[in-house]
């Protein structure tokens, strides 16, 4: 029997996530956790960058790039995404635009390679591209799983 633990204490940041694991625990439920863990990270990390990163003004490029806004349930695309817009909006991210858009909000070699990292994710998870798989389609499969047997 083991166990997979994970714990944040850093100012208003607080997390635990426990797993209990033995023989019988499935991989998935597993898989689970670890997605679940991975999600509150990707949030997180983005709070954090906010410190030193005009977090605002980033989301603001990816917005212009997408042709999308951000609501306080997420973005929203205007439109639908077509093999078209998925290549424009990639090329424009990747793009010298998006380079001096960055640029002028953004101080320092390194912090503009993070900001540009950071408009490009964005970008792909705007386009419906996610670069981690979410914890609730873990969720749903267990679901559907369990309805089978």
């Amino acid at each position: 029997m083991g166990q997979i633990e994970f714990f944040a204490d850093a100012g208003k940041f607080r997390a635990v996530k426990k797993l209990k694991v033995d023989e019988n625990t499935e991989p998935m439920f597993v898989a689970r956790f670890l997605a679940s863990v991975q999600d509150t990270l990707v949030r997180k990390t983005r709070d954090y960058m906010g410190g030193d990163l005009p977090m605002d003004k980033l989301d603001e490029i990816v917005g212009e790039i997408c042709g999308a806004e951000k609501g306080r349930k997420g973005w929203k695309l205007k439109g639908r995404v077509s093999e078209e817009k998925i290549g424009q909006c990639l090329a424009a991210a990747r793009g010298s635009k998006a380079t001096r858009m960055i640029n002028e909000v953004v101080e320092g070699k390194k912090a503009r390679e993070l900001a540009k990292a950071y408009v490009l994710q964005t970008t792909l998870n705007v386009l419906g591209f996610p670069l981690a798989i979410d914890a609730k389609l873990f969720e749903k499969f267990l679901e559907e799983k369990s309805l089978r047997e």
